[in-house]
């Protein structure tokens, strides 16, 4: 079937940005689908105690939360 997809920055902060190369993901015919994310951190923005949830959700209404965590950044002007 076909998924929504969502992605948010947990907590949120507007230094903070993130992207899905798609939004939707249609299953009907394949077991497998790819989509890119992309986050995008302003110069000096804190990334620790940051969380991405990228959220899935079904034409029935189920729906699965991948978290991912992000660890500060050590080095570099952007995180990508």
């Amino acid at each position: 079937g076909r998924v929504t997809l969502e992605a948010n920055v947990i907590p949120p902060d507007p230094a903070v940005s993130v992207a899905l190369d798609s939004l939707t993901a249609d299953l009907t015919e394949v077991d497998e689908v790819t989509t890119s994310l992309t986050v995008t951190a302003a110069e000096g923005a804190s990334l620790g105690s940051k969380l991405i949830a990228v959220r899935g959700l079904d034409t029935e209404g189920k729906s699965n939360v991948l978290c991912l965590n992000l660890p500060e950044r050590r080095s570099g002007s952007g995180v990508q």
